[in-house]
């Protein structure tokens, strides 16, 4: 059965005919044909529209209790499989949401943080302490001080889930040290959006930057972009950003180079000599100079490897396709 974007059965799958518009009648119904093993009447369904367009659909599984969540539109491969578990404290109550994405969503070798605004967010009253990490590496982004917790919003970019930095002073740390010395090769993928196009203060979107211009991104009005990186001796224009609008980066960093992709395309190649830095990373700010992002963040992967070509293709087509 084909059902359109309000859940409503409209073709039958098996002949491609189109359904009417069920008719309600006086009479009982009357079934012919042979019913399947467990086929009972009284558990026959009736399909109330949805008011609101449907993005994803939650599909039950084969096994007992496996939910799927499978987005409008598609054939299943970026289906989800998702268990939800809940505590309950006196304020409010956390709820952390696990997804086992498809192995072919992205690629793996190499993947070191993987953190989605649908999956892992762990928020008391809508502050977010934890965003856990679906790569299996175990590198969560956290914050324990409930004042520095971005927000998590159900539909915030493209009607999805992410997390709003509140450009004061949110800031999600993760234990990954991207000092060139110990990763020199650097692949970071980012969904995101920006609440402005100012470039003073200063707002970064991801840093372990300790004042040696180390591997950051973000709004700086040291460039003539006002998106731009921090490139060992001073910031490199990246591309000029636009508020309220959703963008993809693909960063590749190497001890030499840095090449930007926004959007799928080829958008900035620079030469970089980037220091040590942290030994950690920072989601959503450069904190040791004040620089916080103001905006959503939707998904942010981390890979300790430069992607190809063809992976770069691969990690943009899927966020594309659950970001169109």
């Amino acid at each position: 059965m084909l059902i359109d974007d309000h859940g409503v059965p409209r073709v039958k799958c098996y002949c491609g005919n189109p359904l009417k518009e069920p008719i309600d009648t006086a009479t009982t119904p009357r079934y012919t044909g042979n019913p399947w093993p467990t086929f009972r009447p009284e558990n026959v369904k009736v399909v109330t529209p949805s008011v609101n367009v449907i993005r994803d659909f939650t599909l039950k599984g084969a096994s007992a209790g496996q939910l799927i969540v499978r987005p409008s539109g598609t054939d299943g491969a970026l289906d989800k499989v998702v268990t939800t578990t809940s505590t309950t404290s006196s304020a409010s109550t956390t709820t952390a949401s696990t997804t086992t994405a498809p192995t072919a969503s992205v690629p793996r070798d190499g993947l070191q943080a993987w953190l989605s605004g649908d999956r892992g967010v762990v928020a008391t009253g809508g502050k977010v302490s934890r965003w856990t990490d679906q790569s299996g590496t175990g590198h969560d982004a956290t914050q324990p001080d409930p004042n520095a917790q971005p927000t998590l919003q159900a539909a915030a970019l493209k009607g999805r889930p992410a997390l709003h930095f509140d450009g004061t002073d949110d800031v999600l740390t993760v234990g990954i040290d991207i000092n060139p010395a110990k990763t020199p090769n650097l692949t970071i993928v980012a969904v995101f959006s920006s609440d402005t196009t100012a470039t003073s203060p200063h707002r970064k979107l991801y840093s372990h930057d300790d004042g040696g211009f180390d591997r950051t991104v973000g709004l700086d009005d040291r460039a003539r972009t006002n998106y731009s990186i921090f490139a060992g001796t001073g910031v490199v224009d990246y591309f000029t950003l636009s508020a309220n609008t959703v963008y993809q980066t693909t960063d590749i960093w190497t001890s030499t180079q840095f090449i930007g992709r926004v959007n799928t395309r080829n958008t900035v190649s620079v030469a970089v000599a980037n220091g040590a830095g942290r030994p950690t990373m920072q989601i959503g700010g450069n904190p040791g100079f004040g620089e916080y992002w103001m905006g959503g963040i939707a998904e942010f992967l981390v890979y300790s490897r430069a992607l190809s070509a063809a992976e770069q293709s691969q990690v943009e087509s899927y966020l594309a396709a659950k970001y169109q």
